[in-house]
């Protein structure tokens, strides 16, 4: 079967079907969603760099992909319209990484943390169950979310690869 791969860049995302590989480099502090379907085979993919789209400058409108709280109802939205059914979506996160040396504490780290926190108070709200993830640790990593499987890819930057 031939696979379209559609890469999303930090702050996009991206609703689609089965026939579709969404993926993302780059992941480090930020926070990436996948939401799948796994009757309908409908998904979405997010690389949000902020906790809320009120921490930006930003039009909230014209990017609702740089935060968790602004991008999970507009996945949601989308898959709704081509067919998804809410009982049946699942999340997976992906990032949260600390890409600052030794730092445990501080500013930094709780923006992390921060972002986290955002992802999980969303989906929590939106009754959506968090399925697996990968989240933590100092490597940088890249994710290709399939939306015939559901399955994430996540490959570290230490060529460790892991399925979620």
């Amino acid at each position: 079967m031939n696979r379209f791969i559609r890469q999303l860049k930090t702050g996009e995302l991206h609703v689609g079907k089965s026939a579709e590989v969404l993926a993302t480099s780059g992941i480090g502090s930020c926070i990436v969603i996948c939401l799948w379907d796994s009757d309908t085979r409908i998904g979405g993919m997010v690389h949000a760099p902020f906790a809320s789209n009120s921490d930006t400058s930003f039009n909230a409108f014209r990017s609702p992909g740089l935060s968790p709280d602004t991008a999970v109802p507009h996945i949601l939205n989308k898959m709704g319209r081509l067919g998804s059914r809410r009982a049946t979506i699942v999340a997976k996160l992906i990032g949260a990484g600390n890409m600052f040396a030794n730092m445990d504490e501080g500013p930094m780290f709780e923006l992390v943390q921060t972002i986290l926190r955002s992802a999980e108070h969303i989906l929590d709200h939106e009754g959506l169950p968090v399925v697996s993830s990968s989240l933590g640790g100092s490597l940088g990593r890249s994710a290709s979310f399939d939306l015939v499987s559901g399955v994430v890819k996540v490959t570290f930057t230490d060529g460790m690869v892991l399925e979620i």
